[in-house]
């Protein structure tokens, strides 16, 4: 129950067992002001009703005959009080917490003005009604009375019959006036909890949608083929791989058989299993053939149960056959270029020592025909050649051998996010030109490949736009996600140097290092971007020079 202060207005919520406990009072919780409690009995409806044989009096009269002829007449309404002073009833007031004070007004001492004076600046008596009962019947002393805060006057002398319907009419308007604050409190507390009852609906609906959002997004991206169906084989939902091999959208498969979507049927596809194999927690994989989209898939179904155990659906999935015989196609072929690349190596090696020899043949001639210039220039050429094809040899041998350590790309996993936020530290510090870098990449994004190749491959792109751009530009880096791939661009704000401008091979992607560097070449740079699964694609802007755009897959 909530009670209002009537002191500093405070809403304070009492328990029920304080209710109906034996506590008259108790404390506001801003003002620490003694709040009564209103007392209560249950009704035949299941509601509180005020009683008025439960309200207290105080009858303040100097003469103790009134006051016993008051007793007697009232006592029958309620519990009655007895005071015979002012001090004695301000005291009593405090104490007792009556619900109505019949006070005299002459009295030895404090007359009744004051005492109702003082009651009415007490924040703890202010709220207690007060009627003047009084042998004075002018109309001045009424209106006193009246504007010090009482609520009725009655002059003597009375018939008692009169008195005592009087007050009952005050202790029945006091009790409607109780009644109607219990029941405003109880409303507040009601409003209250339906409130909160409502806000929680609200957090909880959020939160079931959030949950509803992930799932929907972890659900279409799952690269194969994916239905959620009954138990006749209806599809409740599909996710996006499904979407595009049907060419359909998502409501165009929702609510329709999966073997109608599939391939236009009556019924199941030849060689499905029977729907009672699917109720056990068993997973049945089995191949289908589909004409209409011309390919095979390797199907199984999950069994989906309700919060009751029973078995109300299974998800349905579909495995491209063909990306098992890329796979085994790729392998074959990793195979392939291992042994051509070991072969190879054996033939450059081959190819040194033949080269050798013809080295070592022409500088022993050069020296028996020393005083034969057009032999000795002619063997000094030879040399020479010699020379460079075996550098030719020395690179190609170099570049077989990165190539091969990249075999794997595919299976390591790198987070470009924190990859280029470490790389962008680098950019700053090895720069002696004052650019700008404006880097744009979400917390996490973790893609298929090699954090030393992606470093080495970055870090080249970097450098190389960064030489292209002219003091004062902003090197911009960006990444996000774009739809199953990961998306990096670089670019700069100003026109490229024009020294260092001209086709794509010569301002983004050649190294800027001389040929004892172990860094990549352009060529190797874009087979390692493929060797990840990736693309690489460069354009020309007027005003960002040359944009570089990389892909890599996502995990």
């Amino acid at each position: 129950m909530i009670v209002f202060c009537e002191e500093c207005g405070a809403r304070n919520y009492i328990e029920s067992a304080l209710i109906k406990s034996k506590a008259n009072d108790f404390k506001c919780r801003i003002c620490d002001d003694l709040i009564p409690i209103p007392t209560t009995k249950s009704g035949d409806d299941g509601t509180d009703h005020v009683q008025i044989q439960d309200y207290k009096i105080l009858i303040v009269d100097d003469v103790s005959n009134n006051r016993l002829i008051m007793e007697k007449i009232l006592e029958e309404l309620c519990s009655v009080i007895l005071a015979s002073n002012g001090e004695e009833a301000l005291k009593l007031a405090i104490e007792e917490k009556p619900d109505l004070i019949l006070l005299d007004i002459i009295m030895p001492g404090m007359n009744g003005y004051e005492v109702c004076k003082t009651l009415k600046k007490s924040k703890k008596t202010r709220h207690i009604p007060v009627v003047f009962v009084t042998a004075k019947d002018d109309a001045v002393d009424e209106e006193k009375g009246l504007k010090l805060g009482a609520i009725d006057y009655i002059t003597k002398p009375f018939k008692f019959s009169i008195i005592k319907a009087r007050v009952a009419v005050h202790l029945e308007l006091k009790r409607h006036q109780d009644n109607l604050k219990w029941h405003a409190q109880k409303l507040s507390l009601s409003n209250r909890k339906l409130k909160h009852h409502i806000i929680k609906q609200q957090q909880i609906e959020k939160k079931g949608r959030r949950f509803q959002d992930q799932w929907l997004r972890a659900f279409n991206a799952i690269a194969d083929i994916v239905t959620i169906q009954d138990i006749e084989r209806k599809i409740v939902h599909a996710n996006q791989a499904a979407c595009l091999a049907m060419n359909a959208r998502p409501e165009q498969l929702v609510g329709k058989y999966c073997y109608d979507v599939f391939h236009g049927g009556k019924a199941p596809c030849k060689g499905c299993p029977s729907i009672e194999m699917f109720s056990d927690s068993t997973l049945h994989p089995f191949e289908i053939h589909h004409p209409k989209i011309k390919r095979t898939f390797l199907v199984s179904n999950t069994p989906i149960y309700d919060s009751m155990g029973k078995w109300v659906g299974w998800a349905h999935t579909a495995k491209d056959t063909m990306e098992k015989e890329m796979i085994k196609s790729q392998l074959r072929y990793i195979r392939k270029m291992e042994l051509l690349g070991t072969q190879t190596i054996n033939i450059f090696n081959h190819f040194r020592d033949i080269l050798s020899g013809i080295l070592s043949d022409s500088q022993r001639i050069r020296e028996q025909h020393q005083n034969h210039d057009g032999v000795s220039g002619s063997v000094v050429k030879i040399g020479e050649a010699v020379k460079q094809g075996a550098l030719m040899i020395d690179g190609l041998e170099k570049r077989i051998k990165q190539m091969r350590q990249q075999e794997n790309l595919q299976e390591k996993v790198t987070d470009l996010s924190q990859l280029l936020g470490l790389l962008q530290h680098s950019i700053r510090t090895g720069s002696d030109k004052i650019i700008n870098i404006h880097i744009d990449v979400p917390e996490i994004l973790p893609i298929y490949g090699d954090e030393a190749a992606l470093n080495q491959i970055f870090m080249i792109l970097f450098d190389n736009a960064r030489e292209a751009m002219t003091t004062g530009g902003t090197l911009f880096i960006e990444a996000k996600r774009a739809g199953k791939n990961a998306w990096v661009c670089i670019r700069h704000t100003n026109n490229i140097n024009k020294e260092t401008s001209g086709c794509l091979g010569e301002t983004l992607l050649i190294t800027q290092n001389s040929g004892d560097s172990d860094d990549l070449e352009p060529s190797l740079i874009y087979g390692l971007v493929k060797e990840m699964g990736g693309k690489i694609s460069c354009e020309s802007d007027s005003n960002c020079g040359i944009i570089i755009t990389l892909y890599f897959p996502l995990v």
